[in-house]
Order: C-alpha cells, then structure tokens, then sequence
C-alpha cells in the first residue's frame, strides 16, 4: 500500500511550544482585565485536554460570564495563532 501523505503530532512530542501557549493566555488574560499571569511550570497542567480544556483551566480561578469566557477564548487562540512557534523549541533540545 502506498501512502500519498504523513502526518506528525509535532506539538508536545517534537516541539515544545509550552512558552508560546502560555504568552497567549497571559495576554488574553490581561487584555479581558484579569490580574493573573500563569508561569511555565502552570502552564504545564493547563495543556494536554484541547483548547477548550486549555480556555476552561485557564480561567478556573474565577467566574467569568459567558461573554468573558467567549472573549478570552477568541483572544487566546488570536494570539496564540499570531504567535506560535515564536519561542518553540524542538524538545530534545532543552
């Protein structure tokens, strides 16, 4: 059988795009007004569900209405879009 195409999960397993995520949720979170800011090891325990569970555990230290969730998450995956694969590294090399 021949294959026309392959596809690789680069994301967490070859990339490390960690720094990347984290950037775009700490500005998507200043930018709806929220007075937090995630680390790289926090960042760690956010990532792995998607981006709605990403969306979900980022703002799990409030309550946000559904027009903050829908705001932040609008903004998270701008930014993260914009941004990605600025600061990522490929994994074996940290």
């Amino acid at each position: 059988m021949k294959y026309k195409d392959l596809i690789f999960d680069t994301d967490g397993t070859i990339l490390d795009s960690l720094q990347d995520i984290v950037s775009a949720i700490n500005r998507s979170l200043k930018e709806c007004g929220y007075d937090k800011e995630y680390n790289y090891e926090e960042g760690k325990k956010l990532i792995g569900g998607g981006a709605s569970t990403l969306v979900d555990l980022s703002l799990s230290f409030t309550n946000p209405s559904e027009e903050q969730y829908k705001k932040f998450q609008k903004l998270f995956l701008k930014y993260y879009q914009k941004k990605k694969l600025k600061n990522s590294l490929l994994s074996f090399i940290r």
